[in-house]
Protein backbone atom coordinates (compact mmCIF):
# COMPACT_ATOMS: atom_id res chain seq x y z
CA UNK A 1 0.00 0.00 0.00
CA UNK A 2 2.79 2.75 0.81
CA UNK A 3 4.71 1.75 -2.10
CA UNK A 4 1.63 2.82 -4.23
CA UNK A 5 1.02 5.62 -2.21
CA UNK A 6 4.59 7.43 -2.97
CA UNK A 7 4.57 6.39 -6.53
CA UNK A 8 0.58 7.89 -6.91
CA UNK A 9 2.37 11.13 -5.35
CA UNK A 10 5.26 11.17 -7.64
CA UNK A 11 2.79 10.83 -10.41
CA UNK A 12 1.00 14.04 -9.14
CA UNK A 13 4.31 16.02 -8.81
CA UNK A 14 5.00 15.36 -12.11
CA UNK A 15 1.56 16.36 -13.59
CA UNK A 16 2.18 19.31 -11.62
CA UNK A 17 5.26 20.44 -13.45
CA UNK A 18 3.29 20.23 -17.32
CA UNK A 19 0.59 22.76 -15.44
CA UNK A 20 2.51 25.63 -13.40
CA UNK A 21 -0.17 27.61 -14.03
CA UNK A 22 -2.32 25.76 -11.31
CA UNK A 23 -0.98 27.47 -8.76
CA UNK A 24 -2.57 25.66 -5.50
CA UNK A 25 -1.97 22.04 -7.34
CA UNK A 26 1.19 21.53 -4.97
CA UNK A 27 -0.59 22.75 -1.75
CA UNK A 28 -3.35 20.76 -2.38
CA UNK A 29 -1.00 17.33 -3.57
CA UNK A 30 0.87 17.79 -0.58
CA UNK A 31 -1.89 17.86 1.58
CA UNK A 32 -3.74 14.44 -0.14
CA UNK A 33 -0.44 13.47 0.92
CA UNK A 34 -0.29 13.78 3.97
CA UNK A 35 -3.92 12.49 4.50
CA UNK A 36 -3.05 9.33 2.39
CA UNK A 37 0.12 9.01 5.27
CA UNK A 38 -1.66 9.26 8.33
CA UNK A 39 -2.87 6.24 8.82
CA UNK A 40 0.54 4.54 8.57
CA UNK A 41 2.69 6.18 10.80
CA UNK A 42 1.13 5.95 14.31
CA UNK A 43 1.79 7.48 17.73
CA UNK A 44 5.25 7.18 19.21
CA UNK A 45 5.86 3.66 17.13
CA UNK A 46 9.20 4.13 15.10
CA UNK A 47 9.05 4.40 11.48
CA UNK A 48 11.34 3.11 8.52
CA UNK A 49 11.24 5.27 5.67
CA UNK A 50 13.20 3.56 2.38
CA UNK A 51 13.76 6.08 0.02
CA UNK A 52 12.84 9.73 -0.19
CA UNK A 53 12.25 12.95 -2.38
CA UNK A 54 12.59 16.26 -0.73
CA UNK A 55 9.31 16.83 -1.21
CA UNK A 56 8.16 13.70 0.62
CA UNK A 57 11.15 13.70 3.04
CA UNK A 58 9.08 16.74 4.56
CA UNK A 59 5.72 15.28 4.72
CA UNK A 60 7.16 12.28 6.55
CA UNK A 61 9.52 14.15 8.83
CA UNK A 62 6.54 16.70 9.95
CA UNK A 63 3.65 13.81 10.14
CA UNK A 64 6.38 12.24 12.64
CA UNK A 65 7.02 14.59 15.00
CA UNK A 66 3.34 15.56 15.44
CA UNK A 67 2.85 11.73 15.91
CA UNK A 68 5.84 11.81 18.39
CA UNK A 69 6.96 8.98 16.16
CA UNK A 70 11.17 7.92 15.81
CA UNK A 71 11.71 7.96 12.29
CA UNK A 72 14.43 6.36 10.47
CA UNK A 73 15.26 7.70 7.08
CA UNK A 74 16.82 3.68 5.73
CA UNK A 75 18.91 5.78 2.35
CA UNK A 76 20.94 7.61 5.17
CA UNK A 77 22.04 4.75 7.03
CA UNK A 78 23.17 1.73 4.43
CA UNK A 79 23.84 -1.40 5.76
CA UNK A 80 24.72 -2.87 2.88
CA UNK A 81 28.56 -2.68 2.01
CA UNK A 82 28.59 -4.74 -1.36
CA UNK A 83 25.27 -6.11 -3.20
CA UNK A 84 26.55 -8.92 -5.95
CA UNK A 85 24.01 -10.34 -8.39
CA UNK A 86 23.55 -14.05 -8.45
CA UNK A 87 21.81 -16.40 -10.74
CA UNK A 88 18.71 -16.41 -8.27
CA UNK A 89 19.13 -13.15 -6.54
CA UNK A 90 22.15 -10.79 -4.34
CA UNK A 91 24.57 -11.67 -2.20
CA UNK A 92 24.77 -8.74 0.38
CA UNK A 93 28.20 -8.38 2.09
CA UNK A 94 26.20 -6.00 5.15
CA UNK A 95 27.76 -4.28 7.92
CA UNK A 96 25.71 -6.13 10.73
CA UNK A 97 24.88 -9.01 9.62
CA UNK A 98 27.58 -10.68 7.82
CA UNK A 99 26.99 -12.65 4.38
CA UNK A 100 23.06 -12.68 2.93
CA UNK A 101 22.02 -14.72 0.07
CA UNK A 102 19.10 -13.07 -0.67
CA UNK A 103 16.36 -15.02 -3.28
CA UNK A 104 14.72 -11.92 -4.94
CA UNK A 105 16.31 -10.56 -8.16
CA UNK A 106 15.74 -6.87 -9.45
CA UNK A 107 17.92 -3.47 -8.79
CA UNK A 108 15.64 -2.33 -6.31
CA UNK A 109 16.17 -5.10 -4.39
CA UNK A 110 19.43 -3.29 -3.02
CA UNK A 111 17.20 -0.36 -1.77
CA UNK A 112 14.36 -2.85 -0.28
CA UNK A 113 16.89 -4.30 1.49
CA UNK A 114 18.84 -1.97 3.27
CA UNK A 115 14.97 -0.90 3.81
CA UNK A 116 14.26 -4.20 5.65
CA UNK A 117 17.58 -4.50 7.73
CA UNK A 118 17.49 -1.25 9.07
CA UNK A 119 13.67 -1.87 10.26
CA UNK A 120 15.24 -5.46 11.56
CA UNK A 121 17.89 -2.83 13.61
CA UNK A 122 14.99 -0.74 15.20
CA UNK A 123 12.97 -4.05 16.40
CA UNK A 124 16.31 -5.20 17.75
CA UNK A 125 16.40 -2.27 19.52
CA UNK A 126 12.91 -2.85 20.74
CA UNK A 127 13.95 -5.78 22.12
CA UNK A 128 12.75 -8.39 19.64
CA UNK A 129 14.24 -11.52 19.60
CA UNK A 130 15.69 -11.57 15.96
CA UNK A 131 18.43 -13.66 15.04
CA UNK A 132 21.10 -14.43 12.18
CA UNK A 133 19.67 -17.40 11.49
CA UNK A 134 16.29 -15.83 11.21
CA UNK A 135 17.85 -13.07 9.22
CA UNK A 136 19.76 -15.86 6.71
CA UNK A 137 16.42 -17.69 6.08
CA UNK A 138 14.35 -14.79 6.22
CA UNK A 139 16.19 -13.66 2.89
CA UNK A 140 16.85 -16.92 1.13
CA UNK A 141 13.83 -18.79 1.09
CA UNK A 142 11.07 -15.64 1.10
CA UNK A 143 9.34 -17.06 -1.79
CA UNK A 144 8.84 -20.20 -0.30
CA UNK A 145 7.71 -18.69 2.71
CA UNK A 146 5.58 -15.84 1.39
CA UNK A 147 4.63 -17.24 -1.55
CA UNK A 148 6.33 -13.59 -3.31
CA UNK A 149 6.60 -13.86 -7.01
CA UNK A 150 7.83 -11.52 -9.67
CA UNK A 151 10.61 -9.93 -8.86
CA UNK A 152 12.91 -10.30 -11.47
CA UNK A 153 11.79 -13.79 -11.55
CA UNK A 154 13.99 -15.88 -14.18
CA UNK A 155 11.09 -18.41 -15.39
CA UNK A 156 13.43 -19.57 -18.34
CA UNK A 157 16.37 -19.75 -19.86
CA UNK A 158 15.90 -21.03 -23.46
CA UNK A 159 15.05 -18.28 -24.41
CA UNK A 160 15.30 -16.11 -21.24
CA UNK A 161 11.94 -15.28 -20.32
CA UNK A 162 12.06 -12.95 -16.61
CA UNK A 163 8.80 -11.59 -14.96
CA UNK A 164 8.69 -8.40 -13.27
CA UNK A 165 5.72 -7.35 -10.82
CA UNK A 166 6.96 -3.62 -10.81
CA UNK A 167 3.42 -1.81 -9.46
CA UNK A 168 4.25 1.85 -9.58
CA UNK A 169 6.83 4.61 -11.63
CA UNK A 170 9.60 3.57 -9.20
CA UNK A 171 9.66 0.46 -10.33
CA UNK A 172 9.20 0.43 -14.12
CA UNK A 173 11.85 2.53 -13.80
CA UNK A 174 14.64 0.12 -12.37
CA UNK A 175 12.33 -2.26 -14.64
CA UNK A 176 13.88 -0.72 -17.70
CA UNK A 177 16.95 0.24 -16.73
CA UNK A 178 18.16 -3.27 -15.90
CA UNK A 179 16.56 -4.22 -19.11
CA UNK A 180 18.85 -1.82 -20.70
CA UNK A 181 21.88 -4.22 -19.34
CA UNK A 182 20.68 -7.34 -20.58
CA UNK A 183 21.99 -8.67 -23.87
CA UNK A 184 19.60 -9.61 -26.64
CA UNK A 185 19.28 -9.75 -30.39
CA UNK A 186 15.92 -9.80 -29.87
CA UNK A 187 13.62 -8.26 -26.75
CA UNK A 188 9.80 -9.27 -26.43
CA UNK A 189 8.13 -7.17 -23.91
CA UNK A 190 4.55 -7.87 -22.81
CA UNK A 191 2.64 -5.74 -20.18
CA UNK A 192 -0.29 -6.82 -17.76
CA UNK A 193 -2.62 -4.16 -16.58
CA UNK A 194 -5.09 -4.63 -14.26
CA UNK A 195 -7.59 -2.30 -12.39
CA UNK A 196 -10.22 -3.51 -9.91
CA UNK A 197 -14.15 -2.34 -9.94
CA UNK A 198 -13.61 -1.78 -13.91
CA UNK A 199 -17.33 -1.22 -15.51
Amino acid sequence: RFGRIVGYYHKLLEYIEKFPEVTDARERVDYKFFALIRGIIKREIPVIIGETTPETRTIFAHKAKKENAPIIFAEENNTINVATPTSSGYKYETKQFGTILGELGGDYQIKNSNTILNAILQLKACGYTITQDNIHKGFSSVCNTTGLMGRWQILGTQPKTVCDAGHNIGGIKYIVNQLKREKYSTLRFFIYLFAKNLK
